[in-house]
């Protein structure tokens, strides 16, 4: 199956469940001797769940701008980065511009995926 690490952690600690491989493009922090999903063969897979903050579009520059500064600091801070990366998380903090390029290659990937399988909205 696959989880976000979030919930599955506690139970890959308590042994009841293995984590076989991360379905991110590198091997996750907290498990770095977990392959990834194209280390075991499936070459270019990269699934990885992802969080972000998103604020409503007519928020003014400067709000933005130091909301993206403050949480980048804070997911920097070492007992905040620790109690992440115990959770499953890598944590990153970035620019606003790099959110959005980020956002726009998941789309680009995910779009790509969802029109070879022929999805269609219900």
């Amino acid at each position: 199956m696959f989880d976000t690490l979030l919930t599955a952690t506690p139970h890959i600690k308590s042994g009841r469940l293995r984590l076989v491989a991360a379905a991110t493009a590198a091997r996750l922090e907290a498990y770095p001797d977990t392959p990834t999903i194209a280390e075991a063969g499936l070459a270019g897979f990269d699934g990885a769940s992802w969080f972000c903050l998103l604020v409503p579009a007519k928020t003014p520059p400067a709000i933005v701008e130091r909301l993206s500064r403050d949480l980048a600091h804070i997911v920097r801070e070492p007992a905040v980065r620790a109690k992440l990366v115990e959770q499953g998380a890598e944590p990153v903090g970035g620019t606003p511009d790099e959110l959005a390029a980020f956002i726009r290659t998941e789309q680009a990937k995910w779009g790509a995926v969802v029109r070879e399988a022929g999805i269609k909205p219900d």
